[in-house]
């Protein structure tokens, strides 16, 4: 993450010098005179009501043979977002430079009150990008989200945007941008998912983490979903691809674990019309290998393999049937896009239901169907802890 913080910076010194050195350039400004944004905490005061929009910025000083960097949190409140924004101008003397901000960390009071005037504001700065990533801070304002100061690269910004790229490997949380949310937001038969972003103290260090996420019903949040029901919210909605599962077997004298590596996944949701109703197939097909397993675990025979195959189908088909009866008993809104799939195959049938769908979604019926199939069962017949006994 430091490598990919020091390769942005080395690109940017690169474009600025070529703004100075070269000619008749409509957009010059001087290289020291630039402070560049990498991401963004938007809050509200309770006291007076203002917006209190604070930066994480990098501040450019070249060098004889090498790039500093200085990194710097600034705040700034006033009665609009786009005051706060142009009024920290002040504390640099310059104004800020947006185009490689990463990052858009907002409250859960805002968030409560809606995103849709938060992003619009941010959004209309000619520099800032769609592809920003959103978060929702899980403390009780999004500043101090920024203001943790014990991540490997320096830069909480560029630190929660590297994250993503661990999504393949811990798919427990939802890659959200300006973009996708507005799509989302404006789009018919789907609802929104906001990561949640937290800080995690360890070993005395107080590091920013990334856990669950928060539901919303348009542009406002509704409710929380922890890591598991997250997980289970993206592997309906076909966005996971890797990861792994933890299958318990349980038994009279002990619970066995066998942690299962994901190689592959495809999910399918089918909307069904039958007897003049709605409904919703969705079938998974996934491919795993055994990566971890603690007791005598046998899946060497056909029976055992079968065996086994089914009991992990079981235990995914009862914790994708819960999640959704929890969204629709708890929050009632379609995260997981049953009624966009809908709108595409049954038109028809949408126009009639569509104005209603809020209410209908809560009763819709889901049948959930996965189908394992385990890599390698052959290789490790049984646990190194019995061959080494």
């Amino acid at each position: 993450m430091v490598m990919g913080l020091k390769k942005v910076i080395s690109f940017l010194l690169m474009v600025f010098t070529l703004m100075v050195t070269g000619s008749g350039c409509w957009n010059y400004r001087e290289i020291d005179k630039l402070t560049i944004v990498t991401g963004a905490a938007v809050d509200k005061a309770e006291d007076t009501g203002k917006y209190i929009v604070t930066v994480e910025a990098i501040e450019i000083q070249p060098g004889a043979q090498d790039v500093e960097t200085t990194s710097r949190v600034l705040s700034s409140e006033e009665q609009t977002i786009f005051y706060a924004i142009r009024n920290l101008a002040k504390h640099t003397g310059e104004r800020l430079y947006w185009s490689h901000a990463k990052t858009v960390i907002i409250s859960r009071e805002l968030a409560n009150e809606g995103l849709l005037p938060v992003i619009d504001l941010i959004a209309r700065d000619q520099e800032t990008r769609f592809s920003m990533l959103l978060y929702i801070s899980d403390k009780k304002t999004a500043k101090e989200i920024l203001e943790a100061n014990d991540v490997p690269s320096d830069n909480v910004s560029y630190f929660l945007a590297e994250l993503k790229n661990l999504k393949s490997t811990i798919p427990e949380y939802p890659t959200t941008t300006i973009k996708s949310f507005v799509l989302d937001v404006n789009e018919e038969g789907v609802e929104p998912l906001i990561p949640v972003v937290c800080i995690t103290e360890n070993n005395g260090e107080s590091i920013p983490n990334i856990k669950g996420s928060v539901v919303f019903k348009k542009d406002k949040a509704i409710g929380y979903l922890n890591e598991i029901d997250t997980r289970t919210v993206l592997l309906i909605k076909n966005e996971i691809k890797g990861g792994v599962i933890v299958h318990n077997i349980d038994e009279e004298k002990e619970t066995k674990k066998l942690t299962l590596e994901i190689f592959k996944n495809k999910t399918k949701i089918i909307p069904r019309y039958v007897d003049g109703e709605v409904m919703i197939e969705v079938k998974m097909e996934t491919n795993v290998s055994i990566a971890e397993m603690t007791g005598e675990i046998h899946v060497t025979t056909e029976k055992e393999y079968f065996a086994l195959k089914e009991s992990i189908e079981d235990q995914i088909e009862k914790q994708c049937r819960e999640t959704i009866k929890r969204v629709q008993k708890e929050y009632g809104s379609d995260v997981f896009g049953f009624g966009r799939e809908i709108k595409a195959r049954m038109p028809k049938i949408w126009k009639e239901i569509g104005t209603e769908w809020d209410d209908r979604f809560k009763d819709l019926k889901v049948s959930v169907e996965s189908n394992i199939q385990i890599r390698n069962t052959a290789l490790l017949r049984e646990p190194i802890e019995k061959l080494t006994r």
